[in-house]
């Protein structure tokens, strides 16, 4: 009869040491799981951001700010994400800062801010006056000396029988 009580309390021992080990597991795996959400958060916020960035370069700091709102919310399926961008004139020759911001929930730490600076772009018509100034030219663009490319690359006949030191050979090496 004494053995049957050790035996009893040996396996509420195990029990009580499963059931802490299964509550730190379980508890892991939540902690993990909010944790890799987290992540997928600031990895689709990152691309969001840079998705905003260059649109920036590619209209231009001055004409984005002009066409696009400063903020607001992503259509579908990112409509969970908001958005803000700053695009600051630091002067004339200088380029603008640009920063853009987006957030997905409400705590400090649910946001992603990136910033750089952004050349001005200059006017389509300057680059069209450029275009027909070159286009208006009378001298021909071309090289001044004529290439001959095949010569370049796989060489002449003559080359290869000098090269060889039989003058009159031919390049099938006949005699």
């Amino acid at each position: 009869m004494k053995r049957s009580g050790v035996a009893l309390v040996e396996v509420i021992v195990a029990g009580l040491i499963l059931a802490a080990g299964l509550g730190s597991i379980f508890s892991l795996t939540g902690a993990s799981m909010g944790t890799q959400t987290e992540g997928a958060n600031r990895i689709v916020a990152a691309w969001l951001a840079d998705s905003l960035l260059g649109m920036v370069i590619t209209e231009g700091p001055a004409r984005y700010a002009r066409r696009n709102a400063d903020e607001g919310v992503f259509d579908a399926p990112f409509s969970a994400y908001e958005y803000e961008i700053r695009i600051l004139d630091q002067g004339e020759r200088d380029p603008f800062q640009v920063t853009a911001t987006v957030r997905w929930g409400p705590g400090p730490t649910d946001l992603v801010r990136v910033q750089t600076l952004v050349a001005t772009r200059r006017d389509p018509l300057w680059l069209e006056t450029y275009i027909d100034y070159w286009d208006e030219l009378e001298e021909p663009r071309e090289p001044f000396l004529e290439v001959d490319r095949e010569d370049r690359w796989y060489g002449s006949d003559e080359e290869e029988a000098s090269d060889s030191g039989e003058a009159g050979a031919t390049a099938g090496g006949g005699g």
